[in-house]
């Protein structure tokens, strides 16, 4: 089930995966002199709903749950560790993303899995689509896929879920990520995320 909140649900695995979420990146933008608000509750609120909402056990990260190391500040490691702490029944995986370096410890100490890649059902769920094994279908993030729609006055461009052959790519979760219009193959599928809908395009 494709989620307008930029997830997937999987109620036989009673699993919810989100990709990209990027903890920490005003942080980021704030230890480098950019004048960015600090912290991380909105993702964390969102989060929180589509946990109650699904009734999930597991929740699968798709890479990148954070965004730099200079962006685990206290701030961020607290409000992590908060939240970890109300969830401590749900199990949590992350599949290593390009951006979640020097992060191995802090998740270590959260009962957070850190792995380079997670079989799920029928799913390999990983983080770079470059890095798809073949075998069988994967799931990952990294390309924050958007697709742009148009008509002759206006120009949209939303996130999507976009599906091909061999591999799905769930849009960005986090609130302050951008976008990378898609180039879409012959066969593939696209769901955009308008509002409050997933629709197919």
């Amino acid at each position: 089930m494709l989620l307008p909140e930029r997830a997937a649900w999987l109620p036989g695995q009673e699993t919810l995966l989100i990709a990209d979420v990027h903890l920490g990146k005003s942080a980021t933008f704030r230890a480098a002199g950019m004048a960015v608000p600090e912290g991380i509750g909105e993702d964390l609120a969102r989060l929180d709903a589509l946990l109650d909402e699904s009734g999930a056990t597991r929740l699968v990260v798709l890479g990148d749950l954070f965004h730099a190391p200079e962006g685990q500040s206290v701030t961020v490691r607290r409000s992590l560790a908060e939240w970890r702490h109300a969830r401590g029944g749900l199990e949590v995986i992350v599949t290593r993303g390009n951006h979640d370096r020097e992060c191995a410890d802090v998740l270590a100490g959260l009962g957070i899995e850190l792995v380079t890649s997670y079989s799920l059902g029928d799913f390999e769920c990983i983080h770079d689509p470059a890095d798809a094994g073949g075998g069988c279908y994967s799931l990952g993030g990294h390309l924050h896929p958007a697709v742009r729609l148009s008509d002759q006055t206006r120009s949209f461009r939303l996130p999507c879920f976009w599906f091909g052959e061999d591999i799905g790519v769930l849009p960005a979760f986090g609130g302050f990520t951008g976008t990378h219009v898609i180039e879409r193959a012959p066969g593939d599928r696209v769901y955009a995320v308008a509002e409050d809908r997933v629709v197919e395009v």
